[in-house]
């Protein structure tokens, strides 16, 4: 049996495009540029270009940024790179 997911897809509005976009680009200059953010997150440097040129990372993507150390103390969390977001996973 699988489970079916309830939750509300929606996309994002202009607004939470733009601040998602803002956010990422916050982050990228706040580790030091775009090679020094792919090191730091221990992904390719066009991994992050991709996200760069689309503006966002993908909700699992901002979990796995977002419980780097470094990038926390900074103030950076997943509910700023994904605004759009409204149920995060518990596990």
């Amino acid at each position: 049996m699988t489970h079916k997911d309830t939750r509300p897809h929606t996309k994002p509005t202009d607004k939470e495009l733009s601040q998602m976009s803002s956010e990422l680009n916050k982050l990228i200059v706040s580790m030091g540029g775009m090679r020094a953010t792919s090191q730091l997150l221990g992904i390719n440097y066009y991994t992050l270009n991709s996200w760069k040129v689309r503006g966002r990372v993908s909700a699992s993507e901002a979990v796995n940024i977002c419980n780097n150390p470094l990038v926390a103390k900074k103030g950076f969390t997943k509910e700023k790179l994904r605004p759009d977001v409204k149920y995060w996973s518990q596990s």
